[in-house]
């Protein structure tokens, strides 16, 4: 009967038996953490190299996707900035294409503004009776 507890006879022995039934879940659960926070130390040793061997394993083919992926971006900036410039080269010429037009144009109106005025003022348009 060493693992069931005796009845108390006096009260010092019943403030002990019920000490002990509040003590005894609480040093179950102090150990506990303890053991935890003693698997967490083993874990914490060995995270470091744990780090360096994944990093050596999956490191290189990490670079190596990234670098494909930067210059697969760098390709097409390079296409898309071609595409942008081939742009602004055609609205350059359209521009000036229609600036000489522009030009020609006034000019055809004015020689036939200022041949409508020349043949009014010299009186061939309208003829004066």
């Amino acid at each position: 009967m060493a693992g069931q507890p005796s009845t108390p006879r006096t009260k010092v022995d019943v403030l002990y038996q019920e000490v002990l039934g509040e003590v005894a879940p609480l040093v179950t659960r102090v150990e506990a953490a303890i053991a935890a926070a003693e698997a967490l130390h083993a874990v914490g040793r060995t995270l470091p190299e744990d780090l360096r061997r994944v990093l050596a394993e999956v490191g290189p083919s990490l670079a190596r996707d990234a670098s494909r992926s930067l210059g697969r971006s760098a390709r097409e900036l390079e296409a898309a900035t071609r595409t942008l410039s081939d742009a602004a080269a055609a609205v350059t010429q359209s521009a000036r294409r229609h600036a000489w037009h522009t030009i020609g144009l006034s000019m055809a109106a004015g020689f036939l503004g200022g041949a409508l005025a020349g043949l009014a003022l010299g009186g061939l348009l309208f003829p004066m009776p």
